[in-house]
Order: structure tokens, then sequence, then C-alpha cells
């Protein structure tokens, strides 16, 4: 049996740095395994015991078998090379709970003990008492990530006859085509429904020109659409919103300090609006819709290099300062604002990143509060943010990449945020630092939310979320020996966007790349469960939309922001019922239960 070969390993496991021991995931011993084949389950606080080689459960909860009483451990006989490891992730772990896995085989009661990420064997010497042999690297194999992950997974995987833990990303690129030659710089990229619901396009920023390309539904081509929009911008940032509240998708644009916007008309051409412009005090470095004001007036958060601008659009714009709002002190660096609802309670937020801590502006009915600091800081040359629910929780969490570090920000659904990244599974060990463009994305379709970076001296990388913020990267997915090298080597990757393209019920990517060409990479899995959300024309958004999936115990598949610009696909863990839960604003909770078999349904949250 896998689990006996495993305890009895245990003991005589050799001791490397937990992180040289990381960079693989075990097949065949997964946390489905590990949880099914242990006999008894124990989760805990941990307490120092008297002495600092001493330590206890006091009263630990039973997630498998019997409930437990006071259970000791003992690391005297830990190599001596570890204790101080040990120690402190001990002590670390005294406030946090932690897990023990029990089975019972021919050398005794063996176990292994989960503390602050951190995998410690254990074999029983007498009655409750347990003697911790060591650090067991090769358990990373099975799950790398967070204690308090690990106990939701485990929690999840017994609650759950068909409660799966990937061990590969699970699909890859089918076919690739290019969408426009090298020529142009591509500032973003974003798909867009000018009239919602109907055919979706992908737009590119330039500052050169901007462009939009028809994705052909049943085909996989598109055709470039920017003379039939009579599409006259050049952008360094944008926003799609329904200025007029008609039905149509308008575009706000910026190249440096001068903002447009560009009204679709019934006769399907962007018009330049001539009360529209508007001078930016400096740069207009974003752009993110912020929802509507009491009247209805769309809100847009433009950002600059000193503070954030609040334009409320009422035939012609009005500019205000956010409550609060302060430029950058001595040395920081401000990045473009965030404008979500972050705490599901119907209006959005709007977060800025800094290099000296982030600002919070709270969404009310009244409009904003006063802007509060956050611990989030990121580097001097952070990118833009992925956002998406990476543990599960039901609230939306932040991904950023700067220079130096990455970081993982999750959020408590009260703005406040805290860096993890040390507990994500590959994203600690195999996260390349310095990525171009970072996206909150599901190309597997397992209903678990994944992250899509690029980078303009490589290529992208994929890291597949295995549940509950434990995240795995193999290389499966990359775009390596697609994509047509100039000059003996392959451009790198500018940025990305995600959208079922070709209408077979499965998410494709858009790249661009370093030489101004951008192409289509359709994803090989076909009739994927899920649903497309958008929202009702008047919904200004964004909202954010969450499912429950699971007949005995509802399991959050993930939170998705869903903005006017363009559907947003929920992929699911499985076909059958689902739960999706919104609020908008000044509304009470709206709930909706369905059952989604074979094409995906369309929603729209009015």
């Amino acid at each position: 049996m896998r689990l006996s070969g495993l305890y009895l390993a245990c003991a005589a496991a050799v001791v490397l740095a937990a992180s040289s021991a990381w960079g693989f995931i075990d097949p065949d011993f997964t946390p489905v395994h590990l949880a099914r084949q242990s006999e008894r389950i124990l989760v805990g606080t941990l307490l120092a015991a008297g002495t600092p080689e001493h330590w206890c459960f006091p009263t630990p909860d039973a997630l498998k078998g019997p409930a437990g009483e006071r259970v000791e451990f003992g690391i005297e006989g830990c190599p001596a090379e570890q204790k101080p490891t040990i120690r402190s992730a001990l002590q670390a772990a005294s406030s946090r709970p932690a897990v023990l896995f029990i089975g019972t085989y021919s050398a005794g009661r063996l176990g292994y003990l989960n503390v602050g990420g951190l995998w410690l064997s254990a074999r029983e010497v007498r009655g409750k008492a347990w003697a911790v042999t060591g650090v067991n690297q090769k358990m990373s194999g099975t799950y790398a990530g967070g204690t308090d992950m690990l106990i939701r997974m485990t929690r999840y995987i017994l609650a759950d006859p068909e409660g799966a833990v990937p061990v590969n990303v699970g699909t890859a690129w089918s076919y690739q085509i290019g969408i426009a030659p090298s020529g142009r710089s591509v500032a973003g990229l974003a798909v867009v429904e000018p009239l919602p619901g109907k055919e979706r396009y992908l737009f590119a920023a330039s500052v050169e020109g901007d462009r939009i390309f028809l994705g052909v539904r049943n085909d996989e081509k598109f055709e470039d659409a920017t003379e039939r929009f009579d599409l006259a911008s050049s952008s360094s940032c944008f926003a799609w919103v329904d200025l007029d509240r008609d039905g149509r998708m308008d575009l706000v644009c910026a190249n440096g300090p001068r903002l447009l916007c560009f009204h679709l008309g019934k006769t399907g051409r962007l018009v330049a609006e001539p009360a529209g412009a508007l001078d930016m005090v400096a740069s207009c470095i974003g752009l993110a819709p912020a929802g509507a004001a009491g009247d209805g007036a769309v809100r847009i958060v433009a950002s600059t290099p000193g503070r954030p601008v609040l334009l409320e659009w009422r035939d012609g714009w009005k500019a205000a300062d956010l409550p609060g709002a302060v430029a950058g002190i001595a040395g920081e660096v401000v990045f473009p604002c965030i404008s979500a609802d972050l705490d599901n309670d119907g209006y959005p937020e709007v977060l800025q990143p800094r290099s000296g801590g982030a600002l919070f502006w709270k969404g009310a009915a009244d409009g904003f509060r006063p802007a509060v600091r956050t611990d989030m800081r990121v580097g001097k040359r952070a990118t833009a943010p992925a956002l998406g629910d990476f543990d599960a929780d039901g609230f939306l969490d932040v991904f950023q990449s700067d220079r130096d570090a990455n970081h993982l920000w999750v959020n408590d659904g009260h703005g406040r945020f805290r860096d993890v990244l040390e507990s994500t599974g590959s994203l600690a060990y195999k996260g390349a630092t310095g990525a171009s463009d970072a996206r909150a994305v599901d190309f597997n379709h397992d209903g678990r939310t994944d992250l899509l970076l690029a980078y303009t001296d490589a290529d992208i990388v994929y890291h597949f979320n295995r549940g509950f913020r434990c995240l795995g990267e193999e290389g499966d997915l990359r775009l390596t020996g697609l994509v047509e090298q100039t000059d003996g080597a392959a451009p790198g990757v500018v940025a990305c966007a995600s959208m079922d393209f070709n209408g077979d019920g499965s998410e494709d990517m858009v790249a661009a790349f370093t030489d101004g060409s951008f192409s289509c990479f359709y994803n090989d899995l076909v009739d994927a469960p899920g649903i497309h959300v958008r929202l009702a024309p008047g919904v200004r958004g964004p909202v954010t939309v969450r499912a429950w999936q699971g007949e005995v115990v509802p399991v959050c598949t993930g939170a998705w922001p869903v903005g006017a610009n363009a559907s947003t696909f929920i992929s699911l863990l499985k076909p059958g019922e689902v739960t999706l839960k919104w609020r908008l604003p000044g509304k009470p909770e709206q709930i909706r239960t369905l059952s989604v078999e074979g094409t995906p349904p369309n929603i729209a949250i009015e």
C-alpha cells in the first residue's frame, strides 16, 4: 500500500533544504491518497509544552477518525542541523492550526505533521506522545503550500467522493494562428463585446494606433475590423464602458495627458466625442471603471504618477479627487488603480498599489470612504496585477510581479491584504520575477483559478491551481516551438488576453509579442463545463460573482470580476448543479442555482 511505504520511509528521510526538494509533483501520492488512506487526521493549534523541544495539541479536532485528546510532540530525536528550522516553524505556527495524518503499520503508528507549510515525520512512542524524527522533504511532492489551505483541501477531499487534486496542467494548445504581423508596439490587449452578448472582439491598444479584430465563431481566424469601426484612437491605457446608457460599449482612452472618448453609434462606428476631451494634471497611466454614481453616471478612476482622479460622465467629464487621495511620498512609486468589489457588498472599491504601501478606498452608497493605507507593498517596477480568487474563499486576491519579487496578496474581505507567496507551491520556488503581464485564468477548465505569467525576455509560464492556493508548474503549457522565430530567437511576450474566440466552449489565449505581432493559441479542450456571465445593459459593474458546487458540503470554486466590456467564463469543478451569488449596489445578495450540462448557459446579471 502506497501510504505504508511512505510512512515507513519517514524515519529514514535525509533532509535537504525544503526549497531544494520542491519542484516536482508526485502523481502517485497526492493529498487525495493521503487523506483517504490515513486512519486518523487531527487538527489543532500547537502550543509549547514546557521546553523548546516539547509541543502539544491541547484539544485537537478530528477531520477523520475519533476525536482526539491532548497530543504531545517531542523533537529531541531530530537531527541537530534541522532543529533550528523545526523550532522556527513550530514557534511561527503557535497561533495557527497544524494537521497530523496518522496510519498504523507493522512498524507502529506513524504520522505526517504539517506545520507552517513544513512537513515533519513522526512516530508514536507511547499513548498520545509522538517523536518527531525530522523534516520530510519528499512530502512536498504531495503538497507544497500553506497548512491552512491543506486543512481546507482535506475537508473537501473527505466530503466529496469525487474530490480531486490535479497533478498536471491537463490541456495543451491545439493550433496557433497569427492575427497581426510585426510592426506597431502593443500597450495592452482586451476582449470586448461592443454589443453585450454579441460578437467578441480583440482590442489591441498602441500609441501608434489602436486596432480591433473580430474572433470568428465556429472558425479559427480573426478579421481586422479597425476600419469597420472607424477606429482612430491611440492608447497607452483604456477602458470600455457604456457612457450614454444606450447598450453599446464606448471607448475611453489616453495617450499622455489627454483623455478622449469615442462613442459607438447606431451605425457601428466609434465617433470622437467633442466634449469628451479632458486634460489630466499628469500623464494618465491607467483607467479603470468604478461603477456608477448615485444618479447612475459612469465613474472611471484615472491613475496618474501622482494621485488618482475620479471621473464622472454626464454628457461630459467632471473630475474630482478621491477622498483622502495623496500623491506619492518622496521616493514612492504609484501604479494604476484596481477597481473591483473586494468585500462583496455590491459597491466597487479602489485599490492603488504603491511601493510604500497601497491606498484603499472602500465603496459605499454615497461614494468612496477616505483612503486608508494597507500592508500591500510592491517594488518600483511592478507590472499589471492579476485579480482572481486563488484560495477559493469567495474574495478576490491580487497577484503582482516586480523586478525583484512576486507577491500574492490574499484578501480578507475587509480591505486588508497579506502576502502568502511563500506558501503557494510552485509560485514560491519556480516563479520568475519581472513578469510583463499577469492574468488569472483557467485554461484547463477544472474550476480552480490559475495564474498565467508573460515575460518579454522569454515565454509564458502557467501555474495551474491544484486547489486552495496550491499551485503547480510543470512546463506543459508553453509557446516554445509554436512561435515563429526571428533571427534565430523567438520574441518575448508583452501582454495576453483570454476568451473563447472560436465558440468551442473553452478559453483560448492571445499573446502580443515584443516585435508588435500577436497570435491566438486555441485550447485543446472542448465543451468544458462552465457558465458565461455578463452584465445586463445598464448594469455598470464591476460585479464580483461567486460560485459554489457540492451536494453534501458546498465548496466555493472561486470569485470572478465581471465587467461590462465582455462576458466572463466561469469554469466549474464538474457538470451538475451550481449556485451563483452576487450583489449589486444597494440591493440584497442575489442567489441563483442552476444545472449545467452540455453547452455552457449564458447568464445576465441584472
